[in-house]
């Protein structure tokens, strides 16, 4: 009992070692106080990734794939097509939500390099604080507009480690008048 004790404890400077990213003091020692909730990936995996062009394969219009993260133990499908609506980052570049929120993705065409951006460690509003990202190159090749990658599964690896920047809610305070009432027929 006492060893699995010290292992768990251990487990979090541990894999902290093997990461391609530094987590900062404060993070490393939540992830101690409670290893279950608060873990680092290191290594994600995409696997069947489809996808459909209407310009002989040098964009995507819609394409769909599987993220799967042993580490944080989820595996969610994630997706775009026109109706996908892109959620605000703080560089600026369009992002896309998983059916797992804390999952989100952005293509790009010419690199043929799908980024992965995940939420870690939630805070106790159970909000994550942290996300780890990673770009992964996926070779897709296309005939009569129906688009597959190939292999059919890719290793990407976590490379970076960010605090979760949130834009602040901004309220318009409008002056408000006085309505009067005015009683015409008395």
């Amino acid at each position: 009992m006492k060893f699995s004790l010290i292992f768990l404890a251990a487990l979090p400077v541990a894999l902290a070692s093997s990461l391609a990213y530094t987590p900062p003091p404060a993070l490393m020692a939540r992830a101690k106080e409670n290893p279950t909730a608060c873990a680092f990936p290191n290594e994600y995996r995409v696997s069947n990734f489809e996808g459909q062009t209407n310009n002989n394969g040098t964009t995507l219009s819609a394409y769909k794939f599987t993220f799967i993260n042993p580490a944080t133990n989820s595996t969610t499908a994630c997706k775009y097509d026109e109706g996908s609506t892109p959620e605000k980052s703080a560089n600026g570049i369009p992002r896309f939500a998983c059916n797992n929120k804390a999952v989100t993705f952005s293509w790009s065409s010419e690199q043929q390099k799908l980024a992965v951006i995940q939420s870690v460690c939630p805070g106790s509003n159970g909000q994550a604080e942290y996300e780890v990202s990673g770009t992964v190159p996926i070779t897709v090749s296309c005939v009569s507009g129906q688009c597959k990658a190939t292999p059919t599964s890719f290793n990407g690896v976590f490379s970076n480690l960010k605090a979760v920047k949130r834009s602040s809610v901004v309220r318009k305070h409008r002056k408000r008048g006085v309505a009067w009432s005015y009683d015409i027929f008395n």
